[in-house]
């Protein structure tokens, strides 16, 4: 019996740390923890600078322009050795979320894809997994 438990606690234990979608991510909630590249390749592609606000900062959540506030909230950012993703809310006539996803290497941007999306994406676990799922389909970016 008692090897019976110990046996099945290892199971657990294993099945437990062999998640097929963890990627040793490091999590980030404050918008100064975007690495400085993204946010130039970010304005270049909108054409405007790339302003957003940290969670629960104040921000525009309608279809108004303000040159005082941003019209996007942080989620989150996170990195895993070269990789980093971006997720924040977009606010203006149709809310939704994006997720920027990009390689980082000698402060340059190597490749970096987009996906806009009504999915809640509140950690990287739910990404991998809709990007497993094929769930997210990615438009590329140069």
């Amino acid at each position: 019996m008692k090897n019976i438990l110990i046996a099945f606690l290892v199971v657990i234990i294993v099945s437990c740390g062999n998640d097929k979608f963890s990627n040793n991510w490091k999590t980030f909630y404050k918008v100064d923890s975007i690495p400085s590249p993204l946010i130039k390749k970010m304005s270049e592609l909108e054409k405007i600078n790339f302003v957003i606000a940290n969670p629960g900062e104040n921000i525009i959540t309608g279809d108004i322009y303000s040159d005082s506030l941003p019209n996007k909230e942080l989620i989150f950012v996170s990195n895993s050795n070269k990789k980093w993703r971006l997720v924040y809310t977009q606010f203006g006539f149709i809310k939704h979320n994006v997720l920027v996803e990009c390689n980082i290497e000698n402060d340059s941007i190597i490749e970096l894809l987009k996906f806009k999306t009504k999915f809640n994406i509140s950690n990287n676990t739910i990404i991998d997994s809709l990007i497993h799922h094929k769930k997210i389909l990615f438009e590329q970016n140069k």
